[in-house]
């Protein structure tokens, strides 16, 4: 079963479980290499305590505090999903409903400027490190600030200092953020996959394991039939809008002197048409990691990719406790009037749910 809490988001530690009686309507959503999200919404009545409706409205809004309060979501005690409230995007007489969404979107508003503050001269350079060593230094400077302890996060540190070719400088005057630093070293050519898995400590506060690399996990399988299977629904939604066949990635500077490197269609299909990009990565002034990302581009977007997205119960059998993003699935259709009567290998890239027992996968 289900079980919400709120949680203070320095600490992980738990404020109060959030039940039926206080939270009317939840969404939630995890994603592999992005920021899944949400809204909540909690009935005034059911949070906040005191003995006048003052007393109970300064507890109440002391609970539901915007970035200070994080959402964990748990089937059987295992945390599924932890998400950062963010903003009351609606408040009625009665309830009062909140976005939230995943531990990037805090890293939106985090520098790579780091504890000694902002210095016109000032950089961070890594030199000869692997992609997850660039990721984990990034995450690391995400929960640290100028000796100020709410930069903290309720996170586990990943390693560093792992050799590679990859080499990156970030200049203060740029004011650089965690999360566009993150996403270049996520989509370079070669780059790791990037997960922040919910967790639990013995003594009860709640947190986040970065996961980085490629990623992977326990294989699962399900079987579809159109005419009669037990899973509730399954779709395919392209993204055809997002083919390209020639890339453009842009880097510094401006007009004549931009730095611009290109990669452009490697297959020999001759019926496709002609589809240009722009790629802008502003902060790189080097033409090869700038060539590696172009490579990147074109080896992703040359073919439509399809998101499967098929239905299970969070009780199920493989159940929603099993699941990791990156992990392999294996799909079994039949009967389908598009998908080929065949076993499809796929890999799971998100996941969502709410407050029932549905839980729609997405794979590709």
């Amino acid at each position: 079963m289900w079980k919400t809490f709120l949680c203070q988001t320095l600490t992980g530690q738990p404020l109060m479980q959030v039940d039926s009686t206080s939270l009317s309507d939840f969404s939630w959503e995890r994603r592999l290499n992005g920021i899944g999200s949400g809204s909540a919404t909690f009935v005034m009545e059911g949070i906040g305590s005191g003995s006048s409706i003052a007393a109970r409205r300064d507890s109440r809004r002391k609970l539901l505090e915007p970035w200070s309060r994080m959402l964990v979501h748990c089937w059987n005690d295992i945390p599924i999903y932890i998400g950062v409230l963010t903003n009351p995007s609606k408040v009625t007489a009665t309830t009062v409903t909140f976005d939230h969404s995943e531990i990037r979107e805090v890293f939106k508003s985090r520098k790579t400027i780091g504890v000694s503050g902002y210095d016109p001269k000032g950089l961070r350079r890594v030199t000869n490190e692997s992609h997850v060593s660039i990721a984990g230094r990034l995450i690391r400077w995400a929960c640290e600030g100028p000796s100020y302890a709410n930069w903290m996060l309720p996170m586990a540190m990943p390693p560093v200092g792992m050799s590679g070719n990859q080499s990156r400088t970030w200049h203060d005057y740029n004011m650089p953020t965690i999360e566009d630093e993150l996403a270049e070293i996520q989509d370079d050519d070669g780059g790791p996959d990037i997960d922040f898995r919910p967790r639990v400590r013995p003594d009860g506060t709640y947190y986040l394991e970065p996961r980085l690399g490629n990623l992977d996990g326990p294989l699962l399988e399900w079987i579809y039939s159109a005419s009669r299977s037990s899973l509730a629904e399954l779709s395919l939604d392209g993204n055809g809008d997002q083919q390209a066949n020639v890339i453009y990635a842009t880097g510094d500077g401006s007009e004549q002197k931009l730095l611009v490197r290109s990669a452009w269609q490697t297959s020999s299909d001759t019926d496709m048409i002609a589809l240009e990009v722009d790629e802008s990565y502003s902060q790189l002034k080097s033409g090869s990691a700038l060539q590696s990302h172009a490579a990147s581009g074109i080896s992703s977007r040359q073919k439509p990719v399809s998101d499967w997205r098929l239905d299970v119960r969070a009780d199920g059998i493989p159940g929603v406790g099993e699941l990791v993003l990156g992990q392999p699935h294996r799909v079994y259709t039949t009967d389908h009037p598009w998908i080929f009567d065949r076993w499809s290998d796929l890999r799971l890239v998100g996941f969502k749910g709410g407050l029932d027992h549905k839980i729609t996968l997405q794979m590709q």
